[in-house]
């Protein structure tokens, strides 16, 4: 069927040619391109301004104020490239010209440590290091900005910034020790709650009914979080024992400054020192770790036990591969050695807040001895296992060929480890076991002169003081021997040699007859007069001849008549 007339009309209607009539203006197209633009001149009145000479600037002409709008900005980029500008200036300019501008710098760089991101967390760490070193003890003003900044990074909610704060913490600790310390109040109870939380209330009720130690907070434990690794709690370990450390050496140096009597005021002389009694004590009282015993006790029984948790996780059994003894990971070596660090540190802590010996601290002996004897001191003495040696160019320090099995490994010993856990066991207990396990070990320690300057000398000395008071007269003599061996086998103006004769004169002392006989004093006693004749005789070897020669000892009493114009004619 044909279409219809007004349809074909239609059809012809949508493809009408337009007819334009003359004097009216022709429609514009829809897709027209417009190529009238307005431009507009943006003028910033800071532009027109010159830099001044007293402005701090950069190689591209940027000064403070512009670095630190920088650090705001949304990219990273434009964030990183105002630390840059900032460190930039820090580096060039002397302390004089920086120090007016410490509080905006350190107001606008200090919530980088918060930021998302590694490399400009980095980089402000990076930066107030840089700056500390440049100004020294200027920072103290202004100190309270970078540990506010610092606390609140150590609970933030993002677990990479709270891995960075050890960053900063380390960077405080080796630079401005004293500062630091001065805020250990907020600071240790974020350190505990980085590595712990509250334990459950099945989980704290089971451990209780078997000890009093408080278990109210038990470690992280989450695989696939950086920050329960038993390296990163080593860096938290590391971090605690500095911080420890940074706090009794500022309550010493402040103590130092202020005279005790009255004497020691008139000696120092009538006009009073700049730190007085009220210093002393108002510096104390903002410490609640030397001065409140309740907030110490609190502390200590929350990380002592942690101590142990850290301990069993890198050591959950123990191998016994040389002589019955223990052999540990290097990481498991350096995590004992903090363990350690830090039980000694709140050994002193304790002394100075309760003012008291802490063995008669009943709750602090209660959470740590048990503990310490079963689980840390029941497999000592300990050795490191290197493994296997990657790079033939570095090789392990004091491995004894004895000791090298025939794997891919090797064993080495870890005496200054030892000797710590050993002097501090020495002070909490006197048990006969505990005194023939280090009987053995310091007699071969001593023997074997391989090992020497691997050790604390100082340590094994007051160590054999007490030692020599509690074993039978053979096996004192048999040390005796070890340490009169190892005398003679070190240099003559060696300082440790003359650390040993404090030994001889222990066992020589009116308190200990049942010493006098051992023949290891006449041996002794004869190489005091031979480094007396050889003209090698230091302060300490003349003060330990003239006490014996004082007890009316007659070996050396005969030996000095026998040869007196020699050693004359050597001093």
């Amino acid at each position: 069927m044909t279409k219809s007339v007004r349809a074909k009309k239609r059809k012809k209607a949508d493809f009408a040619k337009v007819k334009f009539k003359v004097g009216k203006t022709i429609k514009k197209a829809q897709n027209e391109t417009k190529t009238d633009f307005k431009a507009r001149k943006i003028i910033i009145k800071e532009q027109l301004g010159k830099k001044s000479d007293q402005d701090l600037l950069t190689k591209r002409k940027q000064n403070i104020k512009d670095l630190l709008s920088r650090l705001s900005h949304s990219s990273i980029y434009v964030r990183q490239d105002g630390v840059n500008g900032l460190l930039e200036i820090v580096k060039k300019y002397e302390v004089v010209t920086l120090e007016p501008n410490l509080p905006s710098v350190l107001q606008g760089l200090a919530p980088l440590l918060f930021d998302s991101d590694t490399l400009i967390r980095s980089s402000a760490i990076k930066f107030m290091e840089a700056l500390i070193l440049k100004v020294g003890s200027n920072i103290a003003p202004y100190f309270n900005i970078i540990a506010t900044h610092l606390s609140c990074a150590m609970v933030h909610l993002n677990i990479n910034v709270q891995g960075d704060s050890l960053k900063l913490m380390h960077v405080l600790i080796k630079h401005t020790p004293a500062l630091i310390a001065r805020h250990a109040n907020t600071l240790l109870k974020n350190f505990v709650n980085l590595i712990s939380r509250k334990a459950s209330s099945t989980q704290t009720s089971s451990k209780l009914e078997s000890s009093m130690v408080d278990f109210s907070r038990i470690l992280h434990v989450n695989p696939s979080n950086s920050l329960t690794s038993p390296k990163w709690r080593l860096q938290l370990l590391q971090e605690l024992s500095g911080f420890l450390e940074a706090i009794l050496v500022e309550q010493k140096h402040v103590e130092e400054q202020v005279p005790y009597t009255i004497w020691e005021t008139v000696v120092v002389g009538s006009v009073p020192p700049v730190v007085t009694a009220d210093v002393l004590s108002s510096t104390t009282q903002e410490m609640w770790l030397l001065s409140d015993p309740e907030q110490l006790k609190k502390f200590s029984l929350s990380i002592i036990p942690l101590l142990f948790q850290i301990w069993a996780e890198v050591r959950p059994g123990g191998t016994q591969d040389y002589a019955g003894s223990n052999t540990l990971s290097e990481e498991s070596v350096e995590t004992l050695n903090c363990i350690v660090r830090i039980i000694r540190q709140l050994w002193h802590i304790t002394q100075v807040c309760l003012h008291s010996h802490p063995t008669k601290c009943t709750w602090f002996m209660g959470a740590l001895k048990a503990s310490y004897m079963t689980k840390i001191m029941v497999g000592f003495p300990y050795y490191c296992h290197l493994g296997a040696v990657q790079n033939k160019k570095k090789k392990p320090k004091m491995v004894d060929k004895k000791m090298q099995p025939d794997g891919d490994y090797s064993l080495r010993h870890c005496d200054d480890l030892n000797v710590s856990l050993a002097l501090f066991a020495m002070q909490m207990s006197s048990s006969e076991g505990l005194a023939e396990n280090a009987l053995n070990f310091f007699t071969k320690l001593l023997r074997d002169g391989n090992r020497d300057g691997q050790y604390n000398l100082g340590s094994v000395v007051n160590i054999l003081s007490d030692l020599l008071q509690l074993i039978p007269e053979k096996q004192a003599d048999s040390l005796l021997a070890a340490a009169q061996t190892c005398y003679t086998r070190l240099h003559p103006l060696k300082k440790d040699r003359a650390l040993l004769l404090q030994i001889l004169l222990a066992a020589t002392d009116i308190d200990h007859p049942q010493l006098w006989k051992c023949g290891s004093n006449s041996v002794w006693v004869y190489q005091v007069v031979e480094d007396l004749a050889s003209g090698s005789a230091r302060d300490l070897l003349l003060h330990t001849a003239i006490i014996l020669r004082l007890r009316n000892n007659t070996e050396i009493k005969q030996l000095l008549l026998a040869r007196k114009d020699e050693i004359r004619g050597k001093n």
